[in-house]
């Protein structure tokens, strides 16, 4: 799979949101497409898994307007195994507890499931159609297509323009220096610069992601590493740890006590500056204030301005376990999900930019997207580390940053722990 091709075709679906927003879907593809909703006499159960905390409820929501409108589907939305759902997933799947559709990561996780006969093949479905081509790079394997792509994401800082404002912050911060002399400013107005969730181990996952990839060609470093000629440690890792030491000494007390939501409440009370997440946040915040005006930038990795890149990439696809009893069933609501106005209720509920022809951005949280777009436009961003890290691999930066953030580690042992624990992973 090409990756430079497929951001190139992002950047252009991106831009492309700007000029048409909420472009008209062309007639013959699936996003124009009516679904049939005559009810069949037999009652159907759909389970789906999925991993991600933040939109348990809002993704309920959304699907159960698909209930209203198909009432002999009753849809089981679980997350299970929570923060360990790879694990969990393929422990039920070995022991034969089953999906209908169930949510894995783009990119290297498809191809797992693609590989071991444990997803269906869409390359022939007619709701493909609507989905872009650089979406479709990121279910591709061996030019068949084996998943629905389901968002764009972003991730970065995202800051609170009124604190900032109050805090008289008048320039953001590009560079290493810069972000600790935000962090005095907001101390110095008494506010928390960041809004820490260490608890749970996969914020931390996010912050090491969103540096890691832009101290590094993440393609060249996972080939270099499964051949054992590689290392987390370099020149630039060793600088952008900085950036969490500073996270580390300006954030809420107790982080390690402090889950998502409670450093969600935090930035949209106004009581905390910044935060280290993704744009899926922004629903989450404005569940505690609906007028949030939120910004978005790069985390800085240097003390040279320009250089910083935002995390930008499809994470989610939905597949169709092959030995599913109700496959057609399954089909009927993957292609409901890329209809315009579900794409629309999506994106809104969930916070999350659906991949598909004729979608538009998420509303609220500032300027957020247009932060994001703008960015995309300049050629500044890079993927999530955890698209091409091993299965499983996240789970294991997520809970050794822990340690390093209580002070278990230091960056050298960090650097070795994570070799060390990448060599396990490679089969």
């Amino acid at each position: 799979m090409k990756r430079g091709i497929a951001f190139v075709l992002m950047a252009m679906l991106l831009l492309s949101f700007t000029a048409c927003g909420n472009g008209n879907v062309p007639e013959g593809n699936a996003g124009s497409q009516q679904v049939e909703t005559v009810a069949p006499e037999k009652k159907v159960t759909l389970k789906l898994w999925q991993w991600r905390q933040e939109i348990v409820e809002s993704l309920e929501e959304v699907l159960d307007e698909y209930t209203k409108q198909n009432p002999h589907v009753t849809i089981l939305s679980e997350r299970p195994g929570g923060s360990q759902y790879e694990v969990t997933v393929k422990a039920m799947m070995a022991s034969g507890e089953n999906p209908d559709i169930f949510a894995v990561r783009a990119w290297s996780q498809t191809k797992e499931y693609a590989e071991a006969g444990q997803v269906l093949e869409f390359t022939d479905e007619p709701f493909m159609s609507v989905v872009s081509d650089f979406a479709k790079e990121t279910v591709n394997v061996n030019g068949k297509l084996y998943g629905l792509p389901m968002q764009v994401d972003g991730g970065g800082i995202i800051y609170n323009k009124k604190v900032f404002e109050e805090a008289n912050i008048d320039k953001l911060p590009e560079t290493i220096t810069e972000l600790s002399e935000v962090c005095e400013k907001l101390k110095e107005k008494g506010f928390i610069p960041f809004a820490a969730a260490h608890k749970d181990w996969w914020t931390l996952r996010e912050l090491f992601s969103y540096l890691h990839t832009q101290s590094t060609d993440l393609i060249q470093f996972s080939e270099a590493m499964n051949m054992g000629n590689e290392s987390f440690k370099n020149a630039k890792m060793d600088q952008a740890m900085k950036v969490i030491d500073i996270i580390n000494d300006n954030c809420n007390e107790k982080p390690m006590d402090s889950d998502y939501n409670n450093a969600c409440a935090l930035i949209a009370q106004g009581k905390a500056g910044m935060m280290v997440q993704g744009l899926w946040s922004i629903p989450v915040i404005e569940k505690v204030n609906p007028d949030f005006d939120g910004g978005f930038i790069p985390v800085p990795i240097s003390d040279t301005a320009g250089e910083a890149r935002l995390s930008a990439d499809i994470t989610v696809a939905f597949h169709i376990y092959p030995e599913s009893e109700n496959i057609e069933e399954s089909k009927k609501l993957l292609t409901w999900f890329t209809q315009k106005e579900t794409a629309k209720l999506f994106a809104e509920k969930c916070g999350f930019l659906p991949p598909f022809e004729g979608a538009a951005p998420p509303i609220g949280g500032g300027s957020v997207w247009n932060d994001m777009v703008v960015h995309v436009e300049k050629g500044n961003v890079v993927p999530f580390g955890y698209s091409i890290w091993p299965t499983g691999f996240d789970v294991q930066v997520g809970q050794l940053m822990q340690g390093y953030c209580i002070g278990q580690y230091d960056s050298e042992q960090l650097y070795n722990q994570l070799d060390e624990t990448w060599k396990s992973f490679i089969k």
